[in-house]
């Protein structure tokens, strides 16, 4: 199967697309994990 050029392009767009919204993701998981081990840190005292 080769792709043209316009079609690698096409899928580079989609990519880069979909990258920011799964660093978001990612970010936000992270996010949670650290305010949940926050809270086990004050509630241990």
């Amino acid at each position: 199967m080769s792709m043209t050029e316009k079609d690698i392009d096409l899928q580079m767009k989609k990519a880069l697309e979909k990258v920011p919204f799964e660093i978001k993701k990612i970010k936000f998981v992270l996010w949670i994990i650290k305010i949940v081990k926050r809270a086990k840190k004050i509630l241990k005292f």
